[in-house]
């Protein structure tokens, strides 16, 4: 099947040879009707694109709908309360993750850990996305 808006973009070629085609005519209803049909392909036109924008916005959301369930199985709470992966990907570490960010929004932010100094004072991970301290007794 044929793109809507390359469909509408020959429609709009189609009307525009035929309206240059009915000026030899000098058919002025006819020339009017022509002139409404290209407004409305037009119309068409911008209406695919606008749809087709949603679905793109839509499919991202989807996909990212998915890779969030994808991690709510993998992922468990370890003993020192911080989320870690089960069973990781390729391109993922096992762990530590931010549980703030986890249970606000389901991401996997990795946690840094801190320089003893700090740790001892703040905790040892801080997380740089939500900038929590997370401290492992």
């Amino acid at each position: 099947m044929a793109d809507p808006l390359t469909l509408a973009t020959s429609a709009l070629t189609a009307i525009q040879k035929l309206n240059e085609a009915s000026k030899k005519i000098r058919n002025a209803e006819l020339r009017m009707q022509i002139a409404d049909l290209m407004s409305m392909i037009v119309d068409l036109k911008m209406e695919c694109a606008r749809l087709t924008e949603e679905n793109d916005s839509l499919r991202a959301e989807l996909d990212e709908a998915g890779r969030r369930d994808s991690n709510r199985t993998r992922v468990t709470i370890g003993d020192d309360q911080l989320c870690y992966l089960s069973d990781p990907s390729p391109d993922q570490t096992k762990g530590p993750y931010c549980p703030t960010c986890y249970s606000q929004n389901q991401s996997l932010s990795p946690l840094v850990e801190q320089a003893r100094h700090f740790a001892t004072a703040f905790g040892k991970y801080k997380c740089p996305i939500c900038k929590t301290h997370h401290k492992v007794e």
